[in-house]
């Protein structure tokens, strides 16, 4: 008699950021700055991980909370807005729009995207394979000028790590969500047709 051992191991997922603020010192007004993010994810998923990014509310702006609207001329900001759609910045970065930010992926370190709000988190990177330390690198960028209130503007965004799905054959399904996962499972047959 045959007796079958069986040890499940299950996913694992860590992140850690090696930057946990990211400080940009805009010293010379309608310059372009830059700082970036390193993230480290670990997984032992065989398919590998997504990583997504997102603000941690509603609100993208970078924020100076010693701004006063009652005391301060109107000509003033006190807020440094998401750009709205995606720049492809140039070599000086002096086609970023003014008194905006925005990031870039590692994979177009040159295009910058606007901040996604906390209901739009947007991926960052994807891998398709177990991963002992995993490096993504986000860069956040701005340009200013003297409209705004001197001060610290900032918001916090939010990365998160998620397992990619395992692909289950047929013979593995265990549940009616495993068979939904895979049309191909539930499309009509012929008489003594198989599907593998």
């Amino acid at each position: 008699e045959e007796t079958e051992v069986n040890v499940n191991v299950p996913v694992t997922l860590a992140i850690t950021s090696h930057t946990p603020t990211v400080n940009i010192d805009a010293s010379n007004p309608n310059q372009f700055y830059t700082g970036t993010a390193s993230i480290v994810s670990t997984t032992n998923n065989p398919t590998g991980y997504t990583l997504t990014m997102a603000d941690k509310d509603t609100n993208t702006d970078l924020v100076n909370p010693d701004y006063d609207s009652s005391t301060t001329p109107a000509s003033f900001a006190g807020t440094i807005g998401s750009i709205t759609s995606p720049i492809t910045v140039d070599g000086t970065g002096s086609n970023f729009t003014v008194n905006k930010w925005g990031y870039a992926k590692e994979s177009a370190t040159t295009t910058f995207l606007p901040i996604p709000a906390s209901t739009a988190a947007e991926e960052v990177k994807k891998t398709d394979a177990p991963a002992e330390t995993s490096t993504a690198t986000v860069t956040f960028g701005t340009k200013v000028n003297k409209d705004l209130v001197s001060g610290t503007y900032s918001d916090t965004v939010v990365f998160s790590l998620t397992a990619n799905a395992v692909p289950r054959g047929l013979d593995k399904a265990t549940s009616m969500q495993d068979l939904a996962a895979h049309p191909e499972y539930c499309t009509a047959s012929t008489v003594g047709q198989s599907k593998s």
